[in-house]
């Protein structure tokens, strides 16, 4: 086996794997379903299906009523942000988060344990001003930090790994994403 074809069956075996009560599981057909944040489907496991089946089982259960030719889809993760999509899964969304700050820009962010987030996705709250201030200076780093660094790129297209820059694409739009989110973040009135 080559170095290529290693590095593609442990990025499909990564982009399609579930976390169940069982273990880690490659499940035909679920593994098809796109992620989207509103998906009302759940999937859920049982440790029986039913008499003599003691194996376990997984069941896909429609959320509301899904017409002929819809998509069916699934929720990766509650509230998944873009830096998740993108750095695990390999797209960007197109929903209401994505214009959210990213994980790693949020004042909880936890680099040791990075998709810890709060589901609730509460953004920084404070009446201290100290606090406050503290928060606008951290994100106004991050901008600097993000600007000076865009000022320098030097963007060259991998052809052999990413022959039609489709990744490249994605990062680069994902860093104009997070640069407005934190922009954004910086003139609300929740900062």
């Amino acid at each position: 086996m080559t170095y290529d074809q290693l590095r593609y069956s442990m990025s499909l075996v990564k982009t399609r794997i579930f976390g169940t009560q069982f273990g880690q599981l490659m499940v035909p057909l679920i593994d098809l379903a796109n992620h989207h944040n509103n998906c009302k489907h759940t999937i859920t496991t049982h440790p029986t299906c039913g008499p003599g089946l003691e194996d376990g089982c997984i069941v896909w259960k429609a959320g509301s009523d899904v017409a002929a030719g819809e998509e069916v889809c699934n929720m990766y993760h509650e509230n998944m942000l873009q830096d998740r999509a993108v750095l695990q899964y390999g797209f960007l969304q197109d929903d209401h988060l994505s214009k959210e700050m990213s994980s790693i820009d949020r004042h909880d962010y936890d680099a040791l344990n990075p998709w810890s987030f709060s589901a609730s996705l509460e953004p920084f709250t404070s009446n201290n001003t100290s606090e406050v201030r503290a928060e606008a200076n951290r994100l106004r780093g991050l901008l600097m930090e993000m600007a000076a660094s865009d000022a320098s790129l030097q963007l060259s297209p991998d052809e052999h790994r990413d022959p039609d820059s489709v990744m490249l694409r994605s990062l680069m739009t994902w860093r104009q994403q997070r640069r407005a989110a934190i922009g954004k973040r910086l003139t609300s009135k929740l900062l």
